[in-house]
């Protein structure tokens, strides 16, 4: 029990670099869930569609961040 705790979990060079292509594909997809996002605010009303657009962005950049980690980890990268 008391190893779980104390247990030490070190990153080496390889789960950095899985960790930043993950962060890089995510950013990719907020950042044109953002440029999207503003251009639908120009075409339509009101703030709900703005807003819907940009949180399901936002959950879908997570979701390729964490996709691409677990493909990169898969394939060994």
């Amino acid at each position: 029990m008391i190893a779980l705790v104390n247990r030490r979990t070190e990153t080496d060079e390889r789960d950095r670099l899985i960790e930043l292509k993950g962060s890089r594909n995510g950013a990719y997809v907020l950042a044109t869930g953002v440029f999207l996002t503003l251009c639908a605010a120009l075409v339509t009303e009101g703030n709900a569609v703005f807003t819907h657009i940009l949180l399901g962005f936002w959950v879908l950049a997570q979701l390729v961040e964490i996709g691409s980690q677990l493909f990169l980890y898969r394939r060994g990268a």
